[in-house]
């Protein structure tokens, strides 16, 4: 079970198993967003603890692979129960002695946008490994294994069914997509309940 530390509607974990656990069996890869701390004055390369995407937490709750924990409420109760010398000589609280304090499903984790969360669902379902895709102009950067071995093939979006969508923006991110090689993917659910997927590549540009 990972635990995932619930801090201001972030989900961070903290735990270097679990984040290989994320990685290899779920496909969630996440971003670091911690300092190293022998090379504090930098930001080019990241170290613990791993933040997920919104998707990303309710994902592993909703398959029962994670939980939620209230590591602020821990904190305070873990130190509130100890004594003035106890309390000097501790140096940390490790993540694990707050399980017992957890959440309950989604109570506080920042709520994905449903359309969106419903493209994440799905290209879950077929395998892939999704990255934030606010870099390229899109909901989700889609790769067809691992991100450190492969380059992002889709520029991913999610829309609702009946959800007006200027023909221009059809435009607009084909060209993008097929400017730095990737296709976009853009999806949404039918009343019949069907997720359906359009790919567009823009033919002779890029």
């Amino acid at each position: 079970m990972i635990d995932i530390a619930i801090i201001d509607g972030r989900g961070l974990v903290f735990d270097v198993k679990q984040i290989e656990e994320l990685r290899s069996k779920h496909h969630i890869c996440g971003i670091l967003t911690g300092v190293l701390p022998q090379f504090p004055q930098q930001n080019v390369f990241m170290g613990l603890p791993l933040q997920l995407m919104p998707e990303d937490v309710w994902y592993l709750v909703d398959q029962d692979l994670a939980r939620l924990v209230d590591s602020k409420r821990a904190h305070e109760e873990f130190y509130k129960d100890k004594e003035p010398e106890e309390e000097a000589s501790s140096g940390m609280v490790r993540i694990a002695s707050a399980t017992k304090h957890g959440l309950s499903p989604h109570s506080h984790a920042r709520m994905p946008n449903p359309e969106a969360y419903l493209m994440y669902k799905y290209l879950m379902a077929q395998g892939l490994y999704i990255m934030p895709g606010l870099r390229f102009g899109c909901q989700y950067m889609v790769y067809p294994g691992d991100p450190l071995r492969y380059h992002a093939h889709y520029n991913a979006l999610g829309k609702s069914w009946r959800e007006p969508f200027p023909v221009l923006d059809i435009v607009r991110s084909g060209r993008l997509a097929t400017s730095v090689k990737k296709n976009w993917v853009i999806g949404a659910e039918s009343p019949d309940g069907e997720y359906r997927v359009f790919s567009i590549e823009w033919a002779a540009f890029g």
